[in-house]
């Protein structure tokens, strides 16, 4: 399953530990359990239009495709489905509050819809990425090839880590 792993560059850096694109070729779906901790992120689930967690007593928890994971004060099960291709954005310590309108204390324990926080743009923020995605996929080889003139801004930036987590 292939990692790639971003680590921005300033002014972000402070703000975005790490942005990493998860996908491949998951046969089945698993669950994995999420240790607790005071990290909030970012979570886009590109396979489909939702996340799954289960609850103490066993009910799944559903959220769209598009969340927020706020700080953990206890562990949780997550599912991730057979194909499993998100994006997630892992915040600094303290710094999702640059991003997030309410308090942080509100997101403990829980996953909180994009859009309940950031409204429509955050609810069409997975199809925004779908449909870059996809016209990345349909294009031509020959147009991934860098204009003539222009530059790469942080090259060496971008690591893959082999089959595994970040």
């Amino acid at each position: 399953m292939p990692v790639v792993v971003h680590r921005p560059a300033p002014p972000l850096d402070g703000l975005i530990t790490a942005i990493t694109y998860r996908a491949g070729q998951q046969l089945c779906t698993s669950v994995e359990k999420i240790l607790p901790g005071p990290e909030t992120g970012l979570w886009v689930n590109l396979n489909r239009d939702e996340f799954r967690s289960l609850g103490v007593t066993g009910q799944v928890n559903r959220v769209p495709g598009a969340m927020i994971a706020g700080p953990a004060s206890r562990a949780s099960v997550i599912e991730f489905e057979a194909g499993h291709a998100h994006v997630s954005v892992t915040f600094a310590l303290a710094a999702a509050r640059c991003f997030v309108g309410p308090p942080m204390d509100l997101m403990r324990d829980d996953m909180v819809p994009l859009e309940e926080l950031w409204g429509r743009s955050g609810g069409c923020l997975r199809e925004r990425l779908l449909g870059r995605r996809q016209a990345r996929l349909r294009r031509p080889a020959a147009s991934s090839r860098r204009i003539p003139g222009t530059r790469r801004r942080h090259p060496g930036r971008v690591s893959s880590v082999p089959g595994g987590r970040a």
